[in-house]
């Protein structure tokens, strides 16, 4: 080293290692000495993949701020670094005892600031100055005596690009004053831990792109529902949690929308509130659709005439379905799927027995004739508020329908082979997964790649979206 040029003493480079983690590594002086613009550059390429970037000293933008006196005031002054957070406070009781905050918000080498709480996240969000934000309040995540920042968050709306909150009502009138617009809004989502809080009007939203709010702490009227939709001109995802309201007398065709999650309570006797936003709507895009209803209990069968007319009048080219204890006989069940031939991915957890279904898919190669991914729940309940049972299907019934769709007659008549079968079940379930896979059919079938997954549920489960990851 005694014979090498000064300027190209060891200095300290930032790298990414094998296991995608960023680490120091030893680097020639001339690295360190490329235009700032270069460097602001190749900072947001080390930046992680996560929508919302949560604060980790070991990661970037901390991380850019531990190398030196330069690299901290060109990530400083690179708003685009800092317009992602996600704020994660499990960390911040230990913080000072792995990173000292000298390495990451002073810019004086010669100062010490100690920053706590909801100060180190008011530093970040200043920072981006008036980027678009990505800002996410995780589940389990508490903000309490945090209202600086979610007021901070508020006066900021005009900026919120993706937001994800998962927040107690209380702190909801901080997030949302009554004059507060979106004109950037691409991505909201809105999930109130416990109570009842009606969602905020999203005002000037016309970049909306996808929308979430659920959970029966923020219900949604069906007129409500509707309206966003019709008005979200961009909208291609939503999910609600719906309640009633008075009847309504609309019939807009919206254009965009590729996604629709609409979760219910199933009161007994009361209509299905899915099916009165369904007869409202137009939707020739939807590829993606979910109906979820939430303790069903003995309520008798409804009419799906709604769900029928839908299909036929959006002219619908599913690609996926989801049916959740949905109040149906087995042959308005079928009548249904029959009018969703399109359906490449279907998850079904049925009040009732599955038998005439399985039977259907065994012998009629036009019904569902695209289907590839199938997933099953069969459940039943005695009372009202007792837990769930599921019970499995006859073991024949299925390994007929398994063979059939995977290698049998039905695939000879232009039917897509079914390459994904997922099913769950309590009580007989081990039993049934013993007699199905000891079967020769079902080995064969492994043999020649058929993915099979079989769960066993809790005993007790109550109406669980088993296979939502």
């Amino acid at each position: 080293m005694a014979a090498t040029r000064a300027d190209y003493q060891k200095q300290y480079d930032l790298v990414r290692g094998p296991d995608g983690a960023v680490l120091y590594a030893l680097a020639a002086r001339p690295a360190l000495t490329l235009p700032s613009e270069v460097i602001s550059t190749i900072f947001l390429f080390s930046l992680p993949d996560d929508e919302f970037i949560a604060p980790k000293p070991n990661e970037a933008p901390l991380s850019l701020i531990s190398i030196c006196k330069r690299w901290r005031v060109i990530a400083v002054n690179t708003p685009a670094v800092w317009a992602s957070l996600s704020i994660d406070i499990t960390w911040l009781p230990a913080m000072d005892d792995w990173i000292h905050p000298d390495e990451w918000i002073d810019l004086d080498e010669d100062e010490l600031e100690y920053v706590y709480g909801e100060d180190i996240f008011l530093q970040w969000i200043s920072r981006a100055k008036r980027m678009p934000l990505s800002i996410k309040i995780p589940k389990d995540s508490p903000v309490y005596d945090m209202d600086c920042l979610l007021q901070e968050i508020a006066e900021l709306a005009a900026q919120w690009q993706n937001v994800c909150f998962f927040v107690d009502p209380d702190y909801v009138d901080l997030l949302f004053p009554v004059d507060s617009k979106f004109p950037m809004l691409r991505k909201f989502i809105l999930d109130c831990a416990e109570g009842i809080y009606p969602p905020p009007t999203l005002e000037d939203a016309t970049m909306l792109r996808e929308i979430c709010i659920s959970g029966a702490a923020t219900p949604i009227s069906v007129a409500r529902c509707i309206g966003i939709i019709e008005e979200g001109i961009n909208l291609v995802d939503c999910s609600f949690f719906l309640t009633p309201d008075q009847p309504i007398a609309l019939l807009p065709r919206v254009a965009n929308l590729q996604h629709l999650a609409l979760h219910e309570q199933a009161q007994t006797g009361a209509p299905l509130l899915a099916m009165s936003v369904l007869r409202n709507l137009t939707l020739p895009a939807l590829k993606n659709l979910a109906l979820k209803f939430v303790n069903p209990g003995r309520r008798p069968p409804v009419d799906i005439t709604e769900f029928i007319s839908f299909a036929s009048r959006s002219s619908l080219q599913l690609e996926s379905l989801t049916l959740c204890l949905m109040p149906v006989s087995e042959v308005d069940l079928l009548s249904c799927l029959a009018h969703v031939p399109s359906v490449f991915t279907l998850r079904l957890q049925l009040p009732a027995s599955m038998t005439t279904f399985l039977e259907r898919l065994a012998s009629d190669g036009h019904f569902l004739p695209r289907l590839r991914f199938l997933y099953l729940v069969n459940f039943s309940s005695s009372q009202h508020n007792t837990p769930c049972t599921y019970k499995s299907p006859r073991p024949n019934s299925m390994l007929t329908m398994l063979d059939s769709r995977c290698r049998g007659p039905v695939n000879s008549r232009a039917c897509l082979q079914l390459v994904h079968f997922r099913h769950a079940g309590t009580q007989a379930m081990n039993h049934f997964t013993t007699v199905v896979k000891s079967d020769p059919v079902h080995q064969a079938l492994e043999k020649e790649g058929i993915d099979f997954v079989y769960e066993r549920l809790p005993r007790a489960l109550r109406h669980k979206d088993w296979w939502l990851d």
